[in-house]
């Protein structure tokens, strides 16, 4: 990894620590379908996908499943992003790493409530671009997510993708990023490091990951 250059950063488990309130959000909007996801089934089966893709595994209804889209979106803007932190230690991490790498999201939370957070804990300037479900056709595990942000970056850059390293806390992020020929490093906020070997890279903590990508710098 001599030439890195960028580093992709996924959101939800990695930067907001927020899965267990999508969670209450999902539960919420489907209560009304008599419909309730576990917290085993929700980290063993729907962890790496976007609103839609949970829904879409849980109804049949595409207009019922756009409405349900909406309101999780709507509960979790208005309850749950007040009560979500970040990740402890990823602030200095990230603040750190904008010294040397270009910066960016490549998530499959809505582009709102990324941007609500950044904003939030004044991250936002950090980023050089930030690809959300709202841009993408398909969800982790495909690589679509990480391919866009190489084409917006090649916009004005000449990035190729073995110049990329992505973090990732789950096996379809981790999944998708080696899908996009880059490089991929887990972090152990969702699962045991057993269910990342995927990874070419797997730390407990992100001053492991400073350590590693910042040792020449003071």
């Amino acid at each position: 990894m001599e030439n890195l250059k960028v580093i992709i950063f996924d959101f939800d488990g990695v930067i907001f620590d927020s899965e267990s309130l999508h969670l209450e959000a999902f539960n919420e909007v489907l209560k009304k379908h008599n419909i309730s996801i576990s917290e085993e089934v929700y980290y063993k089966d729907f962890i790496s996908f976007d609103d839609k893709g949970v829904f879409e595994k849980l109804i049949d209804d595409k207009l019922i499943i756009d409405e349900l889209i909406r309101d999780k979106n709507i509960f979790f803007e208005k309850y749950s992003i007040d009560n979500g932190l970040l990740f402890d230690g990823v602030y200095e991490l990230i603040k750190k790493l904008s010294t040397k790498y270009i910066l960016c999201i490549g998530s499959g939370a809505k582009r709102s409530e990324i941007i609500s957070v950044l904003k939030k804990f004044n991250l936002e300037s950090f980023f050089e671009v930030i690809i959300s479900a709202d841009d993408v056709n398909y969800s982790k595990p495909n690589p679509e997510t990480f391919q866009k942000v190489i084409d917006i970056l090649n916009e004005s850059e000449n990035i190729r993708d073995i110049d990329c390293l992505v973090i990732e806390d789950t096996p379809g992020g981790i999944s998708a990023a080696k899908s996009a020929n880059m490089f991929c490093a887990s972090i152990t906020n969702t699962f045991d490091k057993s269910l990342l070997v995927e990874a070419d890279f797997i730390f407990n903590s992100y001053r492991e990951i400073e350590d590693f990508l910042l040792l020449d710098i003071d």
